[in-house]
């Protein structure tokens, strides 16, 4: 198959264009993820806070709460910690 230069410029703006179409997605893709790791830990400090504010109920759920929500916001920071990592690299 004998390539002319017409085809091969051809060839070469239908792959940029491709990668192009790829970086965008990868762009979206990313914005989508950060908005869903902001509303995750943001609403873990939110539960947190409220039970903080709950003053005379000194039940063991609340104690097991106020102790498991911090260690979920944590656990939540870290996997968005990855995932930005990750695409970043």
């Amino acid at each position: 198959m004998n390539w002319n230069e017409e085809d091969l410029k051809e060839k070469r703006v239908e792959l940029y264009k491709m990668a192009v179409e790829a970086r965008n997605f990868h762009y979206e893709q990313f914005t989508r993820w950060q908005t869903f790791f902001y509303i995750a830990v943001g609403s873990v400090l939110v539960a947190y806070c409220t039970l903080l504010k709950l003053e005379g109920n000194d039940s063991d759920v609340v104690s097991l709460l106020l102790w498991m929500l911090p260690i979920l916001g944590y656990i939540f920071s870290l996997i968005w910690l990855c995932s930005s990592r990750r695409y970043t690299l």
